[in-house]
């Protein structure tokens, strides 16, 4: 028996068929996979977003003593700035100038402060930016005119370089704005769900073992095609296989799926046989007892159901036929696509 799996040619025709004939179902697919990547994230960070946070971003300017304070490599930057920010050295007076501005009572612990502080630098590097975060817009201005006065009071004798810093902007506390861009996230979502169910979609197609035109019986397994079960040339041909007309005809399904029946009436109508010179024999894994009268007759019909994932199936039947010394006459492909074959072959109906 062949087994042309390895040397079966990738079939760009028929794989653009299928997606086409699986679109609906594709597009449905791609909509719902839309429809739960960008509703996660919408619901993520619109509908559950963290609670409501406020800002007071302070802007400030520091002069450096050094003229050449690049080249020397005396600047403040974002790993200085968070470095001292969390320091004790720098929270001490940030803490005692806190409690010179508190108007709430609220006691904050360090913490408190690793939570609320943080900073930003600018691409100016005389520039720079401090942050204190807080669910109490109050407390976020509180703590915010605490470390204005920090920085201009305190700081330029802490780093060695800085000879002042000067407020350019006080911080005034506003709603945190979250970076929420949810129909960028939908179209973002549409495009993966594409990728992702057309993907899945092809890598199914190549490893489908599925039979779905009557030339792949040929290319891949060697078997003589008479046709399609629906073709009108299919009878002609079957007169050109089943030359010795006196010889009973036997027909074996693949799989019990497939209704024999079917085939004896096509050899009837196409060979002009009697009722008894055509047996339907059970399916071949069943081993049927017939098999040695098919044998002597010189050969089977075997009807090959289309589209079923029996391609496997059909290797190991054929191997059950081979061991018992029973030849395949011809193959007849059963339940066809008959859209599929019209626009694979530009056949008019």
């Amino acid at each position: 028996m062949k087994n042309g799996y390895g040397k079966e040619p990738f079939d760009l025709k028929l794989t653009v068929l299928r997606v086409l004939r699986n679109l609906p179902m594709l597009i449905v697919c791609t909509v719902i996979g839309t429809l739960v990547l960008g509703g996660a994230y919408y619901l993520k960070t619109i509908v559950f977003r963290p609670t409501i946070t406020y800002e007071a971003v302070a802007t400030l300017q520091a002069e450096y003593s050094d003229p050449d304070w690049v080249e020397h490599d005396l600047y403040l930057n974002a790993v200085t700035m968070k470095t001292w920010l969390f320091s004790k050295q720098f929270r001490e007076p940030l803490m005692k100038h806190y409690e010179e501005v508190n108007t709430q009572g609220i006691a904050l612990t360090d913490a408190d402060l690793d939570q609320m502080l943080s900073s930003n630098m600018r691409s100016d590097l005389r520039i720079f930016e401090t942050i204190c975060t807080s669910e109490n817009p109050k407390l976020a201005e509180d703590l915010s005119a605490a470390l204005e006065i920090t920085m201009v009071e305190d700081f330029p004798g802490m780093f060695h370089g800085v000879s002042s810093i000067e407020v350019m902007n006080p911080g005034v506390a506003k709603e945190t704005e979250y970076d929420v861009r949810p129909v960028r996230a939908f179209e973002l979502a549409g495009v993966l769900s594409v990728l992702f169910v057309f993907g899945f979609f092809l890598l199914g197609e190549l490893g489908d073992d599925s039979i779905w035109l009557p030339t792949t019986l040929k290319t891949r397994y060697g078997l003589k095609v008479a046709g399609a079960m629906d073709d009108p040339m299919t009878g002609e041909n079957l007169k050109y296989i089943y030359k010795d007309a006196s010889k009973p005809c036997y027909v074996l399904p693949m799989t019990g799926e497939v209704d024999a029946l079917e085939g004896c009436k096509l050899l009837k109508e196409s060979l002009g046989k009697d009722e008894e010179s055509v047996y339907a024999l059970p399916a071949t894994e069943l081993l049927p007892e017939g098999l040695e009268e098919a044998k002597a007759a010189g050969g089977v019909l075997l009807l090959v159901p289309s589209g079923k994932h029996v391609g496997k199936r059909l290797e190991y039947e054929l191997e059950l036929l081979a061991t018992r010394e029973i030849p395949v006459l011809a193959a007849v492909l059963t339940e066809v696509d008959e859209k599929l074959l019209l626009f694979y072959y530009n056949l008019k109906r």
